[in-house]
């Protein structure tokens, strides 16, 4: 019992060691279109269709000062204009290194042939997940898609077998959790 208990703290307190601090921007994301301003909250829930937009990411540069970070912007590659950074191309989205050598606020030109709905995200990762995780992230994402389904299949038979009602509660739990990871899976 003792061991189990050992394997728990170590494994949560390594879980820790790659916990990210959500506190990367000094100030949210402000986005300009021809109309007005938004922060990166209210600009995802627009349903309005633009045809030209600036995104200004302000970065936190205490956050940068002992790690180097990798910001991963979800976006429509294809009709970005203009961007004051090195990048690199990841099939949806670009990469930017960020390191306390090369810090700086991020300024994004977007424009359109025909106003429609804008997509944009963001995501940090650490420079330990890009380099060991990320080139290998639709295994690990299929794998965890495999787990869940194989636990919805468990959970269905038990509740055919057994005819308990928390079986049926599972399933739709694990149901759920399947979804969300696909939804994460095709953003990604």
């Amino acid at each position: 019992m003792p061991i189990k208990k050992l394997l728990f703290i170590v494994l949560f307190l390594f879980n820790l060691c790659f916990a990210h601090s959500v506190d990367i921007y000094t100030k949210p994301i402000e986005i300009k279109t021809s109309l007005s301003s938004y922060d990166l909250d209210d600009f995802n829930k627009l349903e309005d269709k633009l045809d030209y937009f600036e995104v200004r990411l302000f970065m936190n540069k205490e956050h940068f000062l002992h790690k180097n970070y990798y910001l991963q912007i979800f976006c429509d590659v294809a009709n970005l204009v203009k961007i004051n950074s090195d990048f690199i191309y990841d099939k949806k989205s670009i990469m930017i290194k960020i390191t306390k050598e090369n810090i700086k606020d991020l300024h994004l030109v977007f424009k359109y042939d025909k106003p429609q709905k804008i997509n944009f995200d963001t995501l940090h990762i650490s420079e330990f997940e890009y380099t060991y995780l990320h080139d290998y992230k639709q295994l690990i994402f299929g794998i965890a898609l495999g787990i869940v389904f194989c636990a919805i299949l468990y959970n269905l038979i038990i509740y055919f077998n057994t005819l308990h009602k928390a079986s049926l509660y599972y399933t739709g739990m694990q149901f759920f959790l399947f979804l969300l990871l696909f939804e994460v899976f095709i953003k990604v």
